[in-house]
């Protein structure tokens, strides 16, 4: 991916010699995440419901994190791991910097680390 409008820099606390750049999607009203990979921040002043594909390779790592106090949702195609209906909607609970980490393993998304965020 050429760098340009879809990529932010690595956070300045971060060592970052190459000036190394992510894929980077902001959503401020209810869609789909774009992005195979990178950082996705939630921004709609309410709460909102966004959705996200199956990973169409292996090794591909997703942030999402709320930018806004509000209890946004990420629904999973076929549930994390793969475990459809009871693992697929992640609930945000409602801070500012509430975040999950995922994963893409075996053709589903696995959850890496979690703030606040449940799946059910």
């Amino acid at each position: 991916m050429a760098i340009g409008a879809a990529t932010q820099p690595i956070p300045n606390n971060l060592p970052n010699p190459a000036g190394v750049q992510v894929p980077y999607q902001v959503i401020a009203t209810a869609g789909a995440i774009t992005i195979p990979s990178g950082i996705v921040e939630l921004t709609e002043a309410g709460a909102t419901a966004v959705t996200l594909a199956l990973p169409d390779a292996n090794g591909l790592v997703l942030m999402i994190s709320s930018k806004t106090a509000q209890t946004h949702t990420v629904t999973v195609a076929s549930g994390l791991h793969g475990l459809g209906a009871g693992e697929d909607v992640g609930t945000f609970g409602g801070a500012v910097d509430d975040c999950v980490i995922l994963a893409s393993v075996g053709g589903y998304w696995v959850q890496v680390a979690n703030v606040n965020v449940t799946f059910a």
